[in-house]
């Protein structure tokens, strides 16, 4: 089965959101992980933050061109490296809370991953055989 508009227009929103969040870190980390955590900044957690912010910059871009790939012509790798991302980032973002983390984004950022993990996972399982990369 070739890969629908709707296949198309997750992996877009997927690799949008991952390089605004990952442009957001690079530009504002402090504001972000405060809205995300709840909790403060400091010294090579700014570093760190902003390095995290080029991975997932690079990691949306590395995904935007399996949205405008030719109809048949769906790039698996980027969309299994979206489910492993997107369950990876659900779990974690769980035991922060867990942890006691209480950003003001920390709930819906959770459940916008386990949303997208569903559904990309759901992509995964539906692609024929002779389809997976």
């Amino acid at each position: 089965m070739p890969p629908t508009i709707d296949t198309r227009l997750v992996i877009l929103v997927c690799a949008v959101l991952e390089t605004g969040t990952g442009l957001a870190l690079l530009i504002l980390p402090r504001f972000v992980v405060r809205v995300l955590l709840g909790a403060p900044l400091f010294g090579a957690g700014v570093a760190t933050s902003r390095l995290c912010g080029l991975a997932l910059i690079s990691f949306g871009l590395a995904c935007w061109p399996a949205c405008e790939a030719a109809p048949g012509r769906l790039d698996r790798r980027a969309v299994r490296a979206l489910l492993v991302y997107n369950a990876g980032a659900t779990a974690y973002l769980a035991w922060l809370a867990l942890e006691g983390y209480r950003g003001l984004l920390l709930v819906p950022a959770m459940a916008i991953h386990a949303i997208l993990a569903v559904v990309v996972a759901r992509i995964v399982g539906t692609a024929p055989r002779s389809a997976r990369a």
